[in-house]
Parts: structure tokens; C-alpha cells; sequence
């Protein structure tokens, strides 16, 4: 906790992150890859968040949790995903359910 500042991510948060970086990698053909990884996950995460809680969560908020960021660097990140996603931020129940299923059979 940075500030008196609490994000906590729950296992839908994870699920739709998921379908947001394969939205993303199917959208711009791009690869994940040692240097991009992180921060495509970074802005899935950003984007989960802000969709599915019910309260205000802000980038500034993840400047306190990722410290070698800034909130220029965060907006730049979240902008650029969106565009990559085409803005398309709506998970469907089917999706959403097949990912958690998929999920389950890992057995993690």
C-alpha cells in the first residue's frame, strides 16, 4: 500500500486481462516478446481494472505500484493498447467463461 492507496486484482481481473492481450496480439500482429511482455500486461491490467471495478481508479494510481513509471509513460501505454484493441473493451459471458474453463484445466 503506496499512500494509503490499495488495487487489488481478483481472478476476473486476471481472466479479463487475458482476453485483452489476445485481443491485442490477434489486432496488431504484434508477438510478445522479452522486452514487450511487461508492458503489454501492464496496460491489460491498467484496462481490467478501470472496466470492471465499480470505483475510480486512476493512472496515477499505478504510478505508486510501479515505480519506474510515470504517469506520461502510463498514459502513452494505455493509449496505445486501446488503439491496439480498437478500443473494443466488452468481454463477452462465452469468452469469458471459455478463458476461466481453459484456465481451470491448467490446474494451477
Amino acid at each position: 500500500m503506496a499512500n494509503g492507496l490499495r488495487i487489488k486484482l481478483s481472478s476476473e481481473h486476471a481472466i479479463i486481462s487475458l482476453i485483452y492481450v489476445e485481443r491485442m496480439l490477434n489486432h496488431s500482429g504484434q508477438d510478445l516478446c522479452d522486452i514487450s511482455w511487461r508492458l503489454i500486461l501492464l496496460a491489460a491490467v491498467l484496462v481490467a481494472v478501470k472496466t470492471w471495478d465499480d470505483c475510480a481508479i486512476f493512472n496515477v494510481d499505478f504510478v505508486h505500484i510501479f515505480f519506474e513509471t510515470d504517469i506520461s509513460t502510463i498514459n502513452y501505454i494505455e493509449r496505445q493498447f486501446l488503439a491496439a484493441i480498437d478500443w473494443n473493451v466488452t468481454v463477452r459471458c462465452s469468452a469469458f467463461a471459455s478463458r476461466y474453463f481453459a484456465l481451470r484445466e491448467l490446474d494451477l
